[in-house]
């Protein structure tokens, strides 16, 4: 947001007050020659640090301007891609998401807080848990290059759904180390859903196929007996 006009104006008047005061308190002899000599010099100083100041406040008014659309790019991407986003110290594991996390695990902002880790963890299904929390150990510690898995967590209203989280670490605390990890994750409980279907159904064509292999030899070694038989009987008359 750019700073309006009423503050902008505020600061050339402070500024114009300022210089008014400086050449008063300088010059012994205001208002003579040499009071209007040190109102030049000090107008020569101050006008063009209130200049600078008045720039200063542009261009910061500017660039958070900008910081604001691409926050706002960002968050609708997000939104299309149906992404939570979350951002935890790694120290205290405290942190802040936005509402499509919330929405996901089915939490109430109020009652989580900034308690961000910790409701997650506990949010786990115990049988992934253990896999997951190695996983972001792992990374952590280095032994891994990239941050990503699959796991399922529990909603507050019971419901067990599949999800995918990728993220990274992000600056440094005092001692060089990762201060924080941010990261998203998506909702693929619809996908591993069509990969379950996809496997039983590949697991019931290759059981038909077994099958019909198994009957097709069964009735081929029923025909060769008989065959073999009358055969046999030829080759005797002869």
């Amino acid at each position: 947001m750019r700073p309006d006009k009423s503050y902008v104006t505020t600061l050339i008047l402070f500024g114009l007050a300022e210089l008014v005061l400086a050449a008063w308190w300088i010059s012994s002899d205001w208002p003579g020659p040499g009071g209007l000599r040190t109102a030049l010099i000090a107008a020569a100083i101050l006008v063009p640090i209130s200049a600078l100041v008045i720039v200063y406040l542009l261009q910061f008014g500017r660039h958070r301007d900008l910081l604001e659309r691409s926050e706002q790019r960002a968050n609708l991407a997000l939104d299309c891609a149906r992404m939570a986003y979350w951002d935890v110290d790694i120290a205290t594991g405290r942190g802040i998401v936005n509402a499509r996390w919330h929405e996901l695990l089915s939490t109430v902002p109020e009652q989580v807080g900034d308690c961000i880790h910790d409701t997650w963890v506990t949010m786990l299904h115990p049988d992934d848990r253990q896999r997951v929390l190695e996983v972001g150990r792992r990374y952590k510690q280095g032994e891994i290059a990239v941050y990503e898995v699959e796991y399922r967590s529990i909603t507050s209203q019971g419901e067990t759904r599949w999800f995918a989280s990728k993220g990274m670490m992000v600056g440094h605390g005092t001692e060089h180390s990762p201060q924080r990890m941010v990261g998203v994750f998506q909702d693929i409980t619809e996908r591993k859903r069509v990969e379950v279907d996809l496997r039983h159904a590949k697991e019931e064509a290759e059981t038909a196929n077994r099958i019909k292999s198994e009957l097709l030899a069964n009735i081929s070694g029923q025909i060769r007996a008989p065959m073999n038989g009358l055969l046999e009987l030829d080759r005797d008359a002869a």
